[in-house]
């Protein structure tokens, strides 16, 4: 089965990306203030690139159903650590962004082997 790997290429519209967030909170155990942290995965699709191929923005699948939705500009994303593209060409995107809005209604994993479980079956 083939494992997602970080982007080590030029990007393009329609590509799947997965991106890898951490999120941070505060909150309080036992009375004592804590940062509760967490890494999820959010799989997306590719809706700009700059010029250098870098992914600049995504469709965020929780929004994908309102076509007058603006895309997820990566610029203004708190905890992104990572991104994980896999071509259009390489992959059935609508069946995979179906999977993960099915799996989770706002398209998150916990892990990126589970992302990689639910939609490597579609790649070709």
């Amino acid at each position: 089965m083939p494992v997602l790997k970080p982007v080590m290429r030029r990007a393009a519209l329609g590509d799947v990306a997965v991106l890898r967030l951490n999120t941070a909170y505060p909150t309080t155990v036992d009375g004592e203030p804590q940062v509760y942290e967490r890494t999820l995965f959010l799989v997306t699709r590719v809706t700009d690139v700059h010029p250098n191929g870098a992914v600049a923005a995504v469709a965020d699948p929780r929004f994908d159903h309102d076509p007058n939705q603006p895309p997820l500009s990566l610029a203004h994303l708190s905890g992104l650590e990572k991104i994980f593209v896999v071509p259009h060409e390489r992959i059935d995107v609508d069946a995979a962004l179906a999977t993960a809005r099915a799996h989770n209604p706002a398209a998150l994993y916990d892990t990126l082997d589970e992302v990689g479980k639910a939609i490597n079956r579609y790649r070709h």
